[in-house]
């Protein structure tokens, strides 16, 4: 399992339409993946879990990978978010 913390540098909140890339990007892999900000963690997969995060630009998170992908899904991730 890969734990690595990121900061949102994206300059919008993540709407519906940044979600849904988040989504399809993070379907690509086979690792389980989880975000989680304080308490609060969802399945990186998941729509309304990534939705109900409220996630913004200066968000520091969580995202945990495991599986047989997981060195390559975080790394695409961390991209996303911080590009």
């Amino acid at each position: 399992m890969i734990k690595r913390v990121l900061v949102i540098k994206n300059v919008s909140e993540i709407q519906e339409h940044m979600a849904t890339h988040f989504i399809r990007l993070a379907n690509q892999f086979q690792s389980q993946l989880r975000i989680s900000v304080g308490e609060r963690s969802v399945n990186a997969k998941s729509l309304l879990g990534i939705l109900s995060m409220g996630l913004a630009p200066g968000t520091t998170l969580t995202l945990m990978a495991s599986g047989s992908d997981e060195q390559v899904a975080v790394d695409e991730i961390k991209a996303f978010l911080e590009q």
